[in-house]
């Protein structure tokens, strides 16, 4: 028993000894300030006041919970941003597929309005109705302007 007394005692007294510790100021030849417990010999130094108080443990623990708010909060949009980012992609990935093949329907429709002699529309009974020259000309036109459209 009296060995726990003494043990609580030192232990008592050291940790008063530690929060009442004294700090010293000083500059050497070289103008470089040095902070030290105990004052040098020789050497003007200057006691600091040190202003020192309990740490507030339910503050600590609000800023914790607002920081890791803040930081699940920044988290979930950065991943809305990705969401968002991927969604774009495949749309423009998507667009750009539909654009492509659009190109290529185009330049067949113009390769063959050029390279055919005679064009014609199929009728619903399935007869032939040939072009005139002006619709020719017309749907020349037209495939031209829808691979200038389409075809980078």
């Amino acid at each position: 028993m009296t060995t726990k007394l003494v043990v609580i005692t030192l232990a008592g007294l050291l940790v008063s000894a530690m929060a009442s510790a004294d700090i010293y100021r000083w500059k050497d030849a070289d103008g470089v300030t040095h902070y030290t417990d105990t004052p040098p010999e020789g050497v003007v130094s200057t006691l600091v006041s040190v202003d020192s108080r309990p740490t507030d443990k339910a503050r600590i623990s609000s800023a914790q919970a607002q920081a890791k708010g803040k930081q699940q909060a920044q988290f979930l949009i950065e991943q809305e941003e990705r969401v968002t980012q991927e969604e774009n992609s495949v749309e423009a990935a998507k667009q750009a597929e539909e654009r492509a093949q659009a190109c290529t329907q185009a330049r067949q429709r113009l390769e063959t309005y050029n390279n055919s002699r005679r064009l014609y529309r199929e009728l619903e009974n399935g007869e032939r109705e040939w072009y005139s020259e002006e619709e020719v000309a017309l749907a020349r036109q037209n495939a031209q302007k829808a691979v200038e459209e389409f075809c980078d």
